[in-house]
């Protein structure tokens, strides 16, 4: 009867101690999220392309000769972000929806270079932002990750007002190597924009050499 309330409580002690080490577990995981966000956005605060006027809400142009503000090359600053690795992810990806163009474009490069498969869908809305720099980046993106339900979005990318939005749609396709985009691609060809023919010749190769692999 000793025995089995010895055991009993060796149970219940082993019990407790992981409960406490899960519980332990996720409090830390949430620290370390919360603290990921917050260096997040203030790594994207050096994006921002615009101030807000405290007056009324509206934007205003920044003002770079501010001697406050640290200029930094931008390829820096995503050094940074993707030093916080997966964690960045959702605060990235929450600023995809933030009204400052740069800090829209920061977080839509940061989330290309992560490959992170939670940027999908994110990525796919990307493609209609009204910022170029953000709809280059999410061509990119979807063709590094091997979106092929984001084919039509691409090939309709290949018309879009942005010569080099065109070009990186024009990569992605031939990355997802999808015979479907062959007569898009060949269109642009006869563009007038150098660069745009020799991302759609390159492409168009890639595309049959995918082909030709897979037979």
């Amino acid at each position: 009867m000793v025995r089995r309330h010895k055991t009993l409580l060796i149970a219940l002690a082993l019990v407790v101690v992981l409960g406490f080490a899960v519980w332990s577990w996720h409090w830390q995981a949430k620290v370390r999220a919360k603290a990921a966000a917050r260096q997040v956005n203030v790594l994207l605060e050096e994006f921002r392309e615009e101030e807000i006027d405290s007056a009324d809400g509206n934007p205003i142009e920044r003002q770079d000769e501010d001697p406050q503000r640290i200029l930094r090359m931008p390829y820096e600053v995503i050094d940074d972000l993707l030093d916080l690795g997966p964690l960045a992810v959702p605060e990235l990806i929450r600023a995809l929806g933030n009204r400052d163009p740069g800090i829209r474009f920061g977080a839509c490069w940061a989330l290309v270079e992560l490959r992170d498969p939670r940027a999908v869908d994110p990525l796919i809305a990307a493609m209609t932002d009204e910022d170029e720099g953000v709809r280059r980046y999410a061509c990119k993106g979807l063709g590094d990750l091997g979106v092929a339900r984001a084919v039509g979005l691409l090939i309709a990318a290949l018309k879009d007002e942005d010569a080099w939005v065109r070009c990186y749609a024009a990569e992605a396709l031939g990355t997802l190597g999808v015979p479907s985009a062959i007569e898009p691609l060949r269109k642009l060809l006869e563009d007038e924009e150098p660069w745009l023919r020799w991302y759609a010749t390159r492409a168009l190769e890639e595309i049959h050499r995918s082909n030709e692999g897979g037979r």
